[in-house]
């Protein structure tokens, strides 16, 4: 008889590879294991694994976007993915306190994807360095506005249930641009889910 994996049974692992390889993707793969089974699925499915980084269960809706690879966006995997890998090496402890609740974790990887847009989308900019420094307060202040409207966002839709993290992430991504092309007046770099 087959028995379904429980929610809780679940471990949010990150696997390291010897960092010979060529990119991120090939450095660090995110899995789910079943808690009881994980030390001997990494023993014999990875076996060229370096280390191996736990990650608190609070993270597994990101973990699995990302096991599932259903970010389509590939820069936002990476930098989610590369993140998540030092971030969850050094503190887990920490970690397990800043982010008791899923909710908490999409909302962070989802502002960790804004800030590197805006960072992204300034460094394309031939403007000189008083327009690009205006130019950097209005995006924040965007970000900034964006988080409240989020919130209520997902209050109003409370009774929908929650959204998936890659759904999340696509829909902030697209209403941030939409925000900053609007109040920069020109359109910004498209990249990450910006479009």
């Amino acid at each position: 008889m087959h028995l379904r994996q429980r929610r809780g049974n679940i471990q949010n692992i990150i696997i390291v590879f010897p960092d010979n390889e060529a990119s991120i993707a090939s450095l660090y793969l995110p899995i789910q294991v079943d808690k009881a089974y994980a030390a001997e699925i990494i023993r014999t499915k990875y076996p060229n694994a370096c280390r191996t980084i736990i990650i608190p269960s609070t993270f597994s809706s990101v973990i699995g976007a990302l096991c599932k690879k259903s970010i389509q966006c590939s820069l936002c995997y990476t930098v989610i993915l590369e993140h998540l890998a030092f971030l969850c090496d050094k503190h887990y402890i920490e970690l397990k306190q800043e982010f008791p609740a899923e909710e908490e974790v999409n909302f962070y990887c989802i502002n960790l994807i804004l800030h590197r847009y805006i960072s992204i989308a300034l460094d394309q900019l031939d403007k000189n360095r008083a327009d690009i420094e205006l130019l950097r307060t209005q995006a924040f202040q965007i970000k900034d506005a964006y988080k409240v409207k989020r919130q209520q966002r997902l209050k109003r839709e409370l009774y929908l249930g929650s959204m998936e993290f890659d759904n999340d992430l696509r829909r902030s991504c697209v209403e941030f641009y939409l925000e900053l092309k609007k109040k920069w007046k020109f359109t910004p770099v498209k990249c990450f889910y910006m479009s």
